[in-house]
């Protein structure tokens, strides 16, 4: 089975001196998903939600943030089952919870003799995504209106070191009238940068 998803997050975020908390609603949606065996093959549809929180903490005596996100997720999956097996356009139901832990960790240089490190409130996304790192940096580095709303500005030196980790739980009918149960656990990456 390989399945092909997009994951969008909303936040809403909260700062309160060095420690951002972040709350939000993880949306995710399939785009297409086959399952071929002997039975035929079975189209997915994807339906789900879940929630994020996010905690960022940017220390005062040193140039560093840890980052922590932990999230839970419901879907409903339902699998138009072949023809040749059942009623045609019959649904059998799939259920799954989906939760997972994701720890970042920041180098920071101060930017402003004087100031201390800020951090910045969804600077490079949950995920850590460099282009929009830089993107946020060159937009708002050095303005008046977000020295302002920030209080200073630290910016990385070497990016974010990023571990996320899923854990997976399914259960559903199976053809044959069983609940079949799964469990997988997907292991993350970590990457460096220089901005």
């Amino acid at each position: 089975m390989r399945s092909l998803m997009i994951i969008g997050l909303a936040l809403i975020a909260f700062n309160v001196n060095a420690l951002s908390i972040q709350a939000g609603v993880k949306a995710p949606a399939m785009l297409g998903m086959n399952i071929t065996g002997n039975a035929g093959t079975w189209t997915g549809f994807f339906y789900g939600g879940g929630l994020a929180v996010d905690i960022d903490y940017l220390t005062l005596t040193k140039d560093m943030s840890l980052s922590g996100e932990a999230w839970g997720m419901f879907t409903l999956d339902r699998y138009a089952l072949p023809p040749d097996l059942f009623v045609p356009g019959a649904y059998q139901q799939y259920y799954s919870i989906r939760w997972g832990v994701l720890a970042k960790f920041h180098f920071f240089r101060h930017a402003y003799a004087g100031i201390g490190p800020t951090f910045v409130t969804h600077m490079a996304g949950t995920y850590g995504d460099a282009d929009t790192e830089r993107a946020f940096i060159a937009a708002n580095l050095g303005t008046d209106a977000f020295l302002t709303a920030a209080g200073g500005y630290a910016f990385p030196v070497f990016g974010a070191f990023t571990i996320p980790v899923e854990i997976q739980f399914d259960w559903g009918p199976g053809i044959t009238g069983a609940v079949p149960i799964s469990c997988s656990i997907n292991a993350g990456f970590a990457y460096v940068f220089k901005l």
